[in-house]
């Protein structure tokens, strides 16, 4: 059940999910405008600039970047539920997402929508094969904000190259791969770093075992790199049994940037890394799936959270006969707006659904 909080601008917006849990639409739309914020300077809007001739003259707008400002400003700006009459539960039936990378908004819907995806790819795989399941992090070593890109860029490689080796070929049934790049506050340099979940196959832990030594160096093989890169490998234990799928799914759902590594106090230095995150991450892969895992995708016809609309993100969408799944009663229509005053969604429309 659900409580209604009223204020004096109306009825503010309550959403749990089935484990009781609040979502946090609040504290993702108010770091999607302090990011549109970001972008805004990035834009060059409301700068004054001196002419050749000493004039004071508006500078010149990134139109890329005001197109991203916009719409990250614009991002969940209402959002439509579809509401048990009964108080039972509450979905998301419509809402505009701007789909820009770096929006904590999205970037959190995507993550939803990444991590029920996998876990129903996982079920699926476990039928299909026997497999036990692995958790690999491959790091490089730091590098500036410039040097990003090109370091990305040589990660995806050197990966492709590792999962070339016939040792681990042999071993490997499918893979989950997502892409996390952190920033060090104090020497603003970035680190990006690969998160993998391997599906392999029972002789793994047999004759086919590949040590954590041995791990070492064939990441630095794949790198091509004259120094031991860290490399982090264990098995995936649940915490109870017959929760394998369950505890892989958990250990594989990473951002591929979390706010806090832009949203900074000093705002130059916020920009800075808003304008270093977008370069680099710009028509990026940042999960992809191989073997196995990728051909149950291709069977189960699932969408590309890069592209989808992150309204029918998980287990939650609403029901396909808008009814409410405990005691069958037709879902309401329940419309939310942000208020930048309040800074929370607050009721201005309901009625059938």
């Amino acid at each position: 059940m659900f409580k209604s909080i009223i204020t004096e601008y109306g009825r503010v917006l309550q959403d749990r999910g089935k484990s009781g849990q609040e979502r946090p639409w609040r504290k993702h739309k108010q770091e999607s405008r302090e990011l549109a914020g970001l972008y805004y300077a990035l834009a060059g809007v409301g700068e004054k600039k001196v002419n050749m001739f000493g004039e004071e003259v508006e500078g010149l707008v990134d139109p890329e970047m005001l197109n991203k400002a916009e719409r990250v400003a614009s991002c969940g700006s209402w959002l439509e539920f579809g509401v048990c009459p009964e108080g039972h539960e509450r979905r998301l039936k419509s809402a505009m997402f701007c789909q820009v990378r770096l929006c904590p908004m999205c970037a959190w819907r995507r993550s939803l929508m990444i991590f029920h995806q996998l876990n129903e790819v996982l079920h699926e795989a476990v039928k299909r094969e026997k497999m036990r399941f692995i958790f690999l992090t491959l790091t490089v070593r730091n590098v500036s904000g410039e040097e990003l890109p090109e370091a990305i860029t040589h990660l995806f490689q050197s990966w492709q190259r590792l999962m070339q080796r016939k040792v681990v070929r042999d071993v490997t049934v499918g893979w989950f791969r997502a892409l996390e790049v952190t920033r060090n506050p104090k020497r603003k340099d970035y680190h990006p770093h690969f998160h993998i979940l391997l599906g392999v196959k029972p002789s793994y832990f047999g004759s086919g075992y590949i040590k954590q030594s041995e791990w070492v160096l064939l990441w630095q093989d794949a790198l091509r790199v004259d120094y031991t890169p860290v490399v982090d490998v264990r098995t995936v234990k649940p915490k109870r049994e017959g929760q394998t799928v369950e505890a892989a799914v958990a250990e594989a759902g990473k951002y591929a940037v979390k706010p806090g590594d832009y949203l900074l106090e000093d705002s130059d230095e916020a920009a800075e890394a808003v304008r270093i995150f977008d370069q680099a991450l710009r028509s990026r892969r940042l999960v992809a799936y191989g073997g196995l895992f990728r051909e149950i995708r291709r069977d189960l016809k699932m969408e590309d959270p890069e592209t989808a609309d992150l309204i029918k993100v998980d287990e939650d969408a609403i029901p396909e006969d808008c009814q409410c799944t405990v005691c069958r009663s037709g879902l309401m229509s329940e419309v939310y707006k942000w208020h930048i005053g309040m800074r929370d969604y607050v009721l201005v429309e309901e009625g059938e659904g």
